[in-house]
């Protein structure tokens, strides 16, 4: 009786020891990336300031480059008359080659924050919280991934063409904010491009 008391004693430690052993591992594999998963993400960059950016603006095939946090865009005298910018975003990671990346742009004209909607009617869009605009936002194109996956360590990128339009001839503010949600941590890059 006592040999089955023993026996049965050294299965349950065995069985113990294996599902230690198995916990101990799915810690450290990598699982999907939720909330539950206890895989880390992260913000990049971890601040919520405006980012520094790059200002292009070619006039008659003139580039001019300014390093900035705030452009100043001329108006455009009317909210039917649309200028073009065409926004490059783009991020590389600290120590994984391809890590999970979602990314986020938020725009602002004139002190107003234009964020990302979607309309079954007109797409992928810029809307503002606030009343009373004295200009707007729209998007063509959002967040269009350029993305070369290929790459031994990729470099993500995404292009974003938008128009935007103001009520009076007077200039406004451009900011610009790309945040992303990732495995990893990392360096973003932001570049504006405006003709005329």
């Amino acid at each position: 009786m006592s040999r089955l008391t023993e026996l049965e004693e050294q299965t349950a430690i065995g069985l113990l020891a294996r599902l230690r052993a198995q916990q101990a591992e799915m810690k450290f594999t990598p699982q999907l990336t939720s909330v539950k998963s206890g895989v880390q993400t992260y913000q990049v960059p971890e601040d919520n300031l405006w980012d520094e950016f790059d200002f292009v603006r070619i006039v008659n095939g003139v580039e001019q480059v300014i390093r900035t946090r705030a452009a100043e865009l001329p108006g455009t005298g009317g909210v039917q008359y649309l200028r073009a910018l065409y926004v490059t975003t783009m991020y590389t990671p600290q120590h994984q080659n391809s890590p999970v990346v979602y990314p986020y742009l938020v725009l602002s004209l004139g002190g107003q924050e234009w964020e990302p909607i979607y309309s079954p009617a007109l797409g992928l869009g810029f809307s503002s919280r606030k009343q009373g605009n004295s200009g707007s936002i729209g998007s063509f194109i959002y967040l269009s991934d350029k993305t070369d996956y290929s790459a031994e360590k990729v470099l993500f990128t995404y292009l974003t063409d938008a128009s935007y339009s103001t009520t009076s001839n007077s200039s406004v503010t451009l900011r610009v904010r790309f945040r992303l949600r990732s495995t990893d941590r990392g360096k973003t890059y932001v570049k504006v491009v405006m003709y005329g």
